[in-house]
């Protein structure tokens, strides 16, 4: 059976390289998947470039190599001001323990999600959490629910199989044992990195993510 996030290693890459002009070469889901992150990124760290983000009427209109730049400011800052992920670091996980249960789950069917599909649906949820335990305004979740699903649609997520993602959600590496330890927004532009839930809490966000609706134009 397949798991994501059970195991991390901290280790430091010589180089880097990126360049832009690959993006072209992949397919639209596959940059959109990729998107996610970016998202994430205003999300835990940003707001504005968040609101910047979603302002648009079409996410495919961006200026790449300027978003790509901020994106990989944010996420340095954050590992080099904590790069044995003790606290801050764990902030860049925000959607992941739902996302990474939701994704092993599709890799086992025929119909596997992207790592960012998946991930997308984990941030609507932990907003969701982050609306009930930390503050999260009701606009902004508001928001950050319209803005991901018009940007990558609404999942089908198997009511039969709540029980499955859930016990998922139990494998997840920040967890300490089997008490459950998520990073979850503030505000958009701000995290905190470590609020203990419950599985009746996972299963709520699970709902809030199913009761959505696409607007459609």
């Amino acid at each position: 059976m397949g798991f994501k996030n059970h195991l991390g290693v901290f280790t430091d890459p010589e180089r880097v390289l990126i360049d832009a002009r690959f993006l072209s070469s992949l397919p639209e889901r596959e940059l959109r998947s990729g998107f996610a992150e970016i998202i994430k990124h205003g999300l835990i760290q940003d707001a504005a470039y968040f609101y910047s983000l979603s302002s648009r009427s079409d996410w495919k209109s961006q200026d790449w190599p300027t978003l790509i730049q901020h994106s990989v400011r944010i996420k340095q800052a954050v590992v080099t001001a904590d790069p044995k992920e003790q606290g801050l670091r764990r902030i860049l996980n925000f959607g992941h323990t739902i996302g990474h249960a939701v994704e092993s789950h599709f890799l086992e069917t025929d119909e596997p999600l992207l790592h960012g599909e998946a991930i997308a649906v984990g941030m609507i949820a932990e907003a969701f959490l982050s609306w009930k335990h930390t503050g999260l305004s009701a606009e902004a979740l508001q928001l950050i629910t319209h803005y991901l699903l018009d940007v990558f649609g609404k999942v089908a997520l198997p009511l039969q199989e709540f029980p499955q993602l859930l016990d998922r959600c139990l494998q997840d590496k920040k967890n300490a044992g089997k008490a459950l330890q998520l990073a979850l927004l503030s505000d958009i532009g701000a995290a905190l990195p470590l609020v203990h839930l419950t599985l009746t809490d996972l299963e709520e966000s699970l709902h809030y993510y199913m009761e959505q609706t696409l607007e459609l134009p």
